[in-house]
């Protein structure tokens, strides 16, 4: 678990994780959660095929990409900790919870993020630029 203070690290963390293969799983302005499943490493998935290829037809290697796939996860929870500064009166109480996790992935991958300017960590109009693109 990661915990930042300023809201421009918070949402520049996110999107390096964007960009290093991670998947949103959850988003709103106060956390975000990634994950990254794994494949399996190559030097085995060729060591399987060269062993029992010729005669299982791929399946052990299918089997071992899924097995792979479901316990090699590997997952951050990034927080945004706002509590630490004092400009609590431009604090936004709604609860924003977006179930379009790959529109706020594009929207975080987009250069339209790098215009938000913020006082200390704090918009100046109260909404996140996230709550902001996605309430128009």
């Amino acid at each position: 678990m990661l915990v930042v203070d300023d809201f421009g690290e918070y949402n520049n963390l996110v999107r390096d994780y964007l960009t290093g293969g991670f998947l949103l799983v959850h988003y709103d302005e106060n956390s975000a959660s990634l994950k990254r499943n794994g494949h399996g490493s190559l030097k085995n998935h060729l060591l399987l095929l060269i062993l029992t290829g010729w005669w299982s037809f791929g399946l052990i290697n299918l089997i071992y990409f899924i097995y792979s796939y479901l316990t090699d996860v590997e997952a951050y929870k990034i927080l945004f900790n706002s509590s630490n500064n004092d400009f609590t009166e431009n604090i936004d109480n709604y609860s924003y919870d977006f179930d379009d996790v790959e529109y706020i992935s594009n929207y975080l991958l987009s250069d339209e993020i790098n215009d938000f300017k913020s006082n200390n960590g704090y918009q100046n109009d109260s909404k996140s630029p996230i709550v902001s693109f996605l309430e128009d």
